[in-house]
C-alpha cells in the first residue's frame, strides 16, 4: 500500500498558518503507516509564506517523522525552490515520480496560473498571507470559497479540467495511473482506462489521503 498526501501548506504556526489545526491529525496517520510508504504530492510546506527554516523550526517533531514516513517529496508550486536541493534529510526532492505505471505530479502544471505566470500566483498568496496577519486570519478561507463557487459555475475548468489535463498526461507517458493535488479537492475517475486521483488538502481542518 502507498499512501499520498499534498498540500498541507505547513507554516511557522503564525496566524497565516492554515496547517496548524490539523498537526495532531497528522501525526496520528503517520504513527499508523509503514516506514517509507508515503509519497508527498507537493505543496508540503508554505514557502511562498514561510521560510523553510522557521517551518522546521515550528513543527520539528512533526518534520522528524513525515521524513521516516516519506519515499519521495513530489514539489509542487509552493515549494518548488527546495527542488535545488535535490535531498531533505535523506528524502528525495523531485519534480515527478514515476513507479512502474503510476505517474505523481502535483498538478499546478496544468494551471495557467501557476505553471506560466508563476510570479502571479506567488505574488496573490503573499498578498493573502500578509492579509492573514494583520487584518484578519480567516482571509484565505473566504478566498477559497469564492474561487470554489466560481469553479462550480464552470470557471476554471475545475475539477473536470484537472481530470482532462492530468489524464492526457499520463496517456503521453504511457502510465495507467496519475496522482495529482494541487486543486484541494479530494478526487477519482477512471477515464479511457486511466486511473485518476486527486491527494485533496490537509488546510483549514480538511485531512485528505489516496491510498494505491
Amino acid at each position: 500500500m502507498i499512501y499520498c498526501i499534498s498540500d498541507l501548506h505547513i507554516g511557522d504556526k503564525s496566524r497565516k498558518d492554515d496547517f496548524q489545526e490539523n498537526e495532531r491529525k497528522l501525526i496520528e496517520f503517520l504513527q499508523s503507516i509503514p516506514d517509507k510508504n508515503l509519497i508527498m504530492v507537493g505543496d508540503i510546506f508554505e514557502l511562498w509564506q514561510c521560510h523553510l527554516d522557521n517551518v522546521i523550526m515550528a513543527y520539528p517533531d512533526l518534520i522528524r517523522l513525515l521524513l521516516r514516513k516519506s519515499l519521495c517529496y513530489v514539489i509542487g508550486n509552493h515549494d518548488q525552490d527546495m527542488l535545488n536541493m535535490k535531498l531533505l534529510f535523506g528524502v528525495p526532492i523531485v519534480d515527478k515520480l514515476i513507479i512502474e505505471d503510476t505517474l505523481f505530479v502535483h498538478g499546478h502544471q496544468f494551471d495557467a496560473v501557476n505553471s506560466k505566470y508563476k510570479r502571479l500566483g506567488r505574488s496573490i498568496t503573499k498578498m493573502a498571507g500578509w492579509l492573514e496577519e494583520y487584518i484578519h486570519k480567516d482571509v484565505d478561507v473566504w478566498a477559497e470559497q469564492l474561487v470554489m463557487r466560481l469553479k462550480k459555475l464552470g470557471r476554471f475548468g475545475f475539477p473536470e479540467y484537472y481530470r482532462k489535463e492530468a489524464v492526457k498526461q499520463a496517456k503521453k507517458e504511457d502510465m495507467k495511473r496519475i496522482v495529482i493535488g494541487h486543486s484541494h479537492v479530494e478526487d477519482y475517475a477512471k477515464i479511457d482506462g486511466v486511473e485518476y486521483y486527486n491527494c485533496g488538502t490537509w488546510t483549514n481542518g480538511r485531512q485528505h489521503v489516496v491510498k494505491i
